[in-house]
Parts: structure tokens; sequence; C-alpha cells
């Protein structure tokens, strides 16, 4: 478990999962009753009511985490499938296209006949 690669892997995962769940709470698609699952985590972090106090250090954070991964993992569940998928794919090929921007230059062109 000590590889530093899987380590980062992870990281960027949870980078790219976070990403996906804050384009998706700005989609108009998606429902209100989904939307209610990442406010409801904001209410608990921010909240003196802990289930583990945070005076015990390390633990008392840790469950604040479990919430929001938790969280997030509901709130993509609730989120209809095909509009996760076509997010998911979205960030993907700008990702691919802002690595070919710098090499293609894009433009139009009309034949004029003399």
């Amino acid at each position: 478990m000590n590889d530093p690669f899987r380590r980062v892997s992870l990281l960027r995962e949870l980078i790219a999962t976070v990403h996906l769940a804050w384009r998706l709470w700005f989609d108009p698609r998606v429902s209100a009753v989904a939307k209610l699952v990442p406010v409801g985590v904001l209410a608990y972090v921010i909240s003196p009511i802990d289930l583990i106090p945070d005076v015990f250090v390390g633990f008392g954070q840790l469950d604040d985490l479990a919430i929001v991964l938790l969280g997030v993992r509901a709130f993509l569940a609730l989120c209809p499938s095909a509009l996760v998928q076509w997010h998911r794919e979205q960030l993907a090929g700008r990702s691919a296209a802002q690595s070919q921007s710098a090499q293609t230059i894009e433009g139009t062109y009309r034949v004029i006949d003399e």
C-alpha cells in the first residue's frame, strides 16, 4: 500500500470525481432532490454536531471526510446515469482537446471562382 503511484492515481480520481460533481451541480437537468444531498453534507460539515467530536484529533476529521465522500457518491448515484456519463465524456474530451489545441488551428474556408 506504500506505492506512491497508487496514491497519485487515487488523488487524481478524487479530483476528477469532485470536478464531475461540481459540473452536475450546475446542470439544470439534475433534479432538485439530488441537489439536496450536497446541501445536507455541507450542513453536516459546518454543523457543531459531529458523530465523532473534533477534539479527537484525526478521528474527528475522518468522520467529516467520510460523510463528504459518501455524499458525493450518493449525489452521483441520484443523478441520471446517462447525464453522468455525458459529463464524464465531456471532461475526458476536454482534456484531450486541450492537449491538441497547441498543435491544431481550426478554421473555415471558401473557394471563390473569378
